[in-house]
């Protein structure tokens, strides 16, 4: 079962607040962080121009959230340089959406936007 509209709602607010925070007004045109949601999983994405072709986009994965109904927890994962998945340093899972978007949002050791 996918999200229900409660959880949309509520990964909108908290995600999506990220979102809107790292990607402010006067840098839309340089930077945007975006979010997609795929199955029980939310990816958070940073993009920008291409170098060699700015009237494309590039697209690069910074944080995932995992929801596992079973545990009624989420995960927190960053991205390897090889570009696999690896849960984050805390190791923990937490039932509040908000604590783990909380530790992409301060991103104190450059895991998730450098």
């Amino acid at each position: 079962m996918a999200f229900s509209v409660i959880e949309l709602k509520r990964i909108r607010k908290v995600v999506g607040g990220i979102c809107q925070r790292r990607s402010p007004p006067q840098l839309r045109d340089t930077l945007r962080v975006t979010y997609e949601i795929n199955g029980h999983e939310v990816e958070i994405f940073e993009s920008r121009p291409r170098f060699n072709k700015p009237s494309e986009w590039s697209r690069t994965p910074c944080a995932k959230l995992k929801y596992s109904r079973s545990s009624r927890k989420w995960k927190l994962y960053g991205l390897r340089q090889d570009q696999t998945w690896y849960p984050y340093e805390t190791g923990t899972a937490s039932s509040e959406l908000e604590a783990l978007a909380a530790e992409v949002d301060q991103d104190r050791d450059g895991v998730f936007f450098g």
